[in-house]
């Protein structure tokens, strides 16, 4: 019914507690924005260690600084169970994602760099550990860890 991708847009909710949330002057922008988005806002996440838009940024300082990922190592998809993708690259650099619907353990082992989910955590025989240590890695369903192996 619709051409183009006016439909499935919106613009990047900047501050505020109501729509434009800081991009444009008014209310009436031409890619309208939905209502309770107040905590989605960049101004809302700058403080939140957790929010998505700390996440981001800290995949893309890891990105330039880690070296399994600033060289032209080769990609590489490592068999895994079923929900599980593991891809690895060169120096000890995982990417595992969990795209089940129950928790699983990490077929990676190591230290976890970043994760999506304040769930994601270190396991030991009996308890929580510290993920720096290279532990069992503990994946929720939907979650995803970069691992330095």
């Amino acid at each position: 019914e619709q051409l183009g991708r006016d439909g499935a847009r919106v613009p990047i909710p900047w501050s505020g507690v109501r729509p434009p949330y800081g991009f444009g002057a008014s209310a009436g922008t031409w890619l309208p924005q939905p209502e309770g988005w107040q905590d989605l806002t960049v101004a809302a996440q700058e403080s939140d260690a957790s929010s998505t838009l700390a996440q981001y940024r800290a995949m893309l300082r890891l990105r330039h600084a880690h070296p399994g990922l600033a060289d032209d190592s080769v990609l590489a998809l490592r068999a895994s169970a079923d929900g599980v993708l593991v891809v690895e690259r060169g120096r000890g650099f995982s990417c595992v994602v969990n795209c089940g619907d129950s928790t699983v353990v990490s077929p990676v082992r190591g230290r976890v760099l970043v994760a999506s989910d304040a769930g994601v955590a270190a396991a030991v025989d009996g308890g929580v550990a510290d993920m720096e240590k290279g532990d069992r890695i503990i994946l929720p369903p939907s979650t995803g860890a970069w691992i330095q192996a």
